[in-house]
């Protein structure tokens, strides 16, 4: 079998678990089909890319570079995440749509990876998603909102398929699962009390839950339990959480891990009871080791996961109120083994679908027929 090179874009090296899991996943089931593929990675701290993935990495902010890799490479993978999107702003819709279009120019196929869609509102920024999409090769998004969202925007000529994220295509492993418990261990964490996992971010809307929030964690602190606080990027994920442990600091056992691996973040999971957050990842991870999830949506890829694995919605960012909360937690409590069970049995149908991407860019670097 001959060696392939693919470049690969995404928001890599910007310190963000959830990121960072997607590049491993793609990584993987990339390099499960070609031992001897080269995957060079734009990414914003190339060293630090290199270092923990095991891959080339080069500065995405360096066109000169991206140029010179896009030249030989034999296809470009864009994804995953929700990389087409102007709610942030322009700019990262721009330099995503450009890495694309280079491509295109240079005359490499292009695969969209896993991705979620949109929402993209500015009508300049939807004409320009449309044309730039209807150049590639093959589209694959994570969810079918995100598809009917492309097809709404005109994308007719490329190939549209449903998948979902990549990460659900990860196989948990013992060696994150002991590092998880390692990590809890030098916390202090108490195995057998009964755990929350708690991801939370900066969000719109922040001030009016807080109070909702703590209420709910002092009502679980208080039925014995004890909580794990789980910052997916850093410094923000952080900053909200440490501000929430100090609230809650004389109630209960609360634990921060102040930095942790990728290893260490996933397999801390394996401990949890319950988990409950606003970070897509956060959820993500928690479903790999089929723990009970509810949901706090401040985007709608959030809602759409939960929907999709047969979980519960907490509510909507801004609009938490603490009773519904709490009413919903002692619902999920009860039935947590009906819950766990139903993420067990849905896992290996998500898993085979989160490969199927790396099948399509197998088939679109051998000229073969779509299947």
């Amino acid at each position: 079998m001959r060696s392939y090179k693919i470049v690969l874009s995404g928001y890599y090296g910007f310190n963000n678990l959830g990121d960072e899991a997607l590049l491993g996943a793609i990584s993987q089931g990339l390099n499960d089909r070609w031992p001897q593929l080269e995957l060079v990675v734009l990414s914003h701290r190339p060293e630090t890319t290199a270092g923990q993935h095991q891959v080339r990495a080069v500065n995405r902010w360096s066109l000169p570079a991206v140029i010179k890799e896009l030249k030989n490479a034999d296809l470009l993978i864009s994804g995953g995440g929700s990389l087409f999107q102007d709610v942030t702003g322009n700019k990262s819709l721009y330099y995503y749509l450009a890495i694309v279009e280079l491509a295109h120019w240079l005359g490499v196929p292009t695969l969209i990876y896993g991705q979620g869609f949109g929402p993209v509102l500015r009508p300049y920024n939807r004409r320009f998603v449309a044309a730039v999409l209807n150049r590639v090769d093959y589209i694959t998004v994570r969810d079918s909102e995100s598809a009917q969202d492309l097809r709404q925007l005109g994308i007719k000529r490329p190939p549209l398929e449903v998948v979902v994220d990549p990460v659900l295509g990860h196989q948990p492993t013992e060696t994150e699962r002991a590092a998880g418990l390692q990590l809890l261990t030098s916390l202090g964490w108490q195995s057998g009390q009964p755990t929350l996992g708690l991801s939370l971010r900066p969000w719109l809307g922040l001030e009016h839950d807080w109070p909702a929030l703590v209420t709910l964690t002092r009502y679980w602190l208080g039925q014995g339990g004890q909580i794990v606080l789980l910052p997916m990027q850093y410094p923000g994920d952080w900053q909200v959480l440490e501000r929430l442990r100090q609230e809650l600091a004389g109630s209960g056992p609360v634990w921060l891990p102040p930095s942790y691996s990728l290893d260490q973040a996933i397999g801390i999971y394996a401990w949890l009871d319950l988990v409950c957050g606003m970070r897509l990842h956060a959820l993500i991870f928690g479903a790999l080791w089929h723990k009970p999830l509810l949901g706090i949506s401040y985007d709608p890829k959030v809602e759409r996961f939960i929907a999709d694995v047969g979980q519960v919605m907490l509510g909507s960012s801004g609009h938490l109120q603490a009773e519904p909360l709490i009413e919903n937690l002692q619902m999920v409590w009860q039935k947590r083994d009906t819950f766990g069970t139903a993420l067990k049995e849905r896992l290996p149908l998500l898993s085979n679908l989160a490969r199927r991407p790396a099948q399509l860019a197998f088939q679109i670097l051998s000229n073969g027929e779509f299947s």
